[in-house]
């Protein structure tokens, strides 16, 4: 299960993004889509956004009975 949190490295504090279930085959998979996944949501935040307030995203794939 892909969760991606995202960060402000000025607060120091990161908060998970619902973005439904995301499960997926394997751990290579869940990896290259939470990257993906994490890049446009910085687009979408903007430059001068995630600049103010030192946004980053944090990624991490979970395996549930069997299935990442």
């Amino acid at each position: 299960m892909l969760v991606i949190s995202l960060c402000s490295f000025i607060h120091q504090n990161c908060q998970p993004i619902d973005k439904g279930n995301m499960l997926y085959d394997d751990w290579n998979t869940c990896m290259g889509v939470g990257y993906i996944s994490s890049i446009k949501i910085l687009d979408e935040i903007g430059k001068e956004e995630v600049n103010k307030h030192q946004i980053g995203t944090q990624i991490m794939c979970y395996q549930i009975k069997g299935i990442i």
